[in-house]
């Protein structure tokens, strides 16, 4: 059996390309021939990571495409037309497209291959209101009045236009052309539905990595110690979680620390909200940690806070169980999810900084025996649905091997 991964590009080691990575090489120890299509690919920073793995690219870019400058759905269906020279060439039996505009490309390949999409979530960029859906019933309620530039930014994000109709139009067309469809969460294929007239996905979460890391017991009664990962965007709102942690600080013993790790644009802004707030001396902003750095951060935390808005899974939460956190995420998307609607921490809403205060002041008060059965409870409930050995089999049925 031949598979293509076809993905926009392999650059930065975000979610995506973890994943689509680890399906990869699951389907490599299952005997099947895996190759790789992207638009980009550094190989110095997937070095030892994709050694085995052929990878070919289809520019992004090419001198004919400017015949088409000023029709985008003309320069996406060109850009198809050279995905599919190569599709032809490699000749899969299956052709495994995931983030935008991968799968509306593939839809608009004429091939004899089963056609399939891993959505992670629809586009945002041409569905604002659809994929953060959230977020705009939030905006319409007047709830963002504390967070002007998140508000700004959505609202920005809506302008429609020409440029914007070809290329809904030509994901629309390419979508229809699909095979099938999983979704990485219920609130993704939800999205999915929405976004394509009621398309049916199947769910199929992530396959996470859960090696449970040693952690001492109990909370550090010094003072609660907080953690949050993620890039440093708007739509991460970690603006909430600084908020939240002001209002709860004087409750939290007598050294609480905020440890903020990621980069992103929005540094300078957070790193000027915690002056503002008058905490920049409880808050580290660590920027990006390698792995074994950020193994020893977890193991000195106590609770993972995280609320960002429209999640359509979250990595980060089953991760962050696995090293023994506490778990603070949103009411809403992927997160609540994970988190069971609250069973396995607690789900607040994203732009309620008094309810994360709450959230925070709740861990503090558990007695050492509590935190240990919850710890446990949120550990056992993500193995039990997203342990690779769960998630892969399940996967490669519906690859069709």
């Amino acid at each position: 059996m031949r598979v293509v991964i076809l993905h926009r590009g392999f650059r930065a080691r975000g979610g995506a390309e973890v994943l689509a990575l680890a399906q990869a090489r699951d389907l490599v120890r299952a005997g099947v021939d895996v190759k790789i299509v992207t638009f980009e690919f550094d190989p110095a920073g997937w070095e030892g990571a994709l050694e085995d793995i052929p990878v070919r690219v289809v520019p992004r870019h090419h001198w004919s495409d400017l015949a088409f400058l000023l029709d985008r759905g003309a320069a996406l269906v060109h850009r198809s037309h050279r995905v599919e020279s190569v599709l032809r060439e490699l000749a899969p039996d299956v052709v495994l497209a995931h983030n935008h505009p991968a799968p509306a490309i593939l839809g608009a390949c004429a091939l004899n291959a089963r056609k399939l999409w891993y959505c992670h979530e629809p586009p945002r960029c041409l569905y604002p209101r659809l994929t953060n859906r959230f977020l705009s019933e939030a905006s319409q309620a007047g709830l963002l009045v504390s967070q002007p530039p998140l508000a700004q930014a959505f609202r920005r994000n809506q302008r429609e236009g020409r440029f914007w109709r070809r290329g809904v139009d030509f994901d629309q067309r390419g979508i229809s052309g699909l095979d099938g469809i999983a979704a990485n969460s219920s609130y993704t294929r939800v999205s999915v539905a929405n976004t394509y007239g009621g398309l049916r996905a199947e769910v199929h979460y992530p396959a996470v990595a859960l090696e449970p890391a040693p952690h001492r017991p109990g909370l550090d009664r010094r003072g609660l110690q907080i953690l949050v990962q993620t890039r440093l965007e708007l739509m991460k709102n970690v603006d909430t979680v600084l908020r939240g942690f002001r209002i709860a600080r004087r409750h939290l013993g007598g050294a609480p620390r905020l440890h903020v790790v990621g980069r992103g644009e929005e540094l300078p802004a957070l790193e000027a909200l915690a002056r503002e707030l008058d905490i920049d001396d409880a808050v580290t902003f660590h920027g990006f940690l390698p792995d074994g750095d950020l193994r020893r951060l977890r193991q000195n935390c106590d609770v993972f806070a995280f609320l960002p808005w429209d999640e359509p899974f979250g990595m980060v939460f089953p991760e962050a169980a696995a090293a023994g956190l506490l778990l603070i995420g949103p009411d809403h998307g992927g997160p609540w999810e994970i988190l069971g609607g609250g069973q396995f921490g607690w789900c607040v809403p994203p732009h309620a900084p008094v309810a994360l205060a709450e959230a925070l002041c709740k861990v503090w008060e558990l007695d050492e025996g509590v935190v240990q059965r919850r710890r446990k409870e949120a550990l056992d409930a993500c193995a039990e649905r997203f342990d690779a050995n769960v998630v892969l089999p399940k996967f490669r049925r519906w690859v069709g091997l």
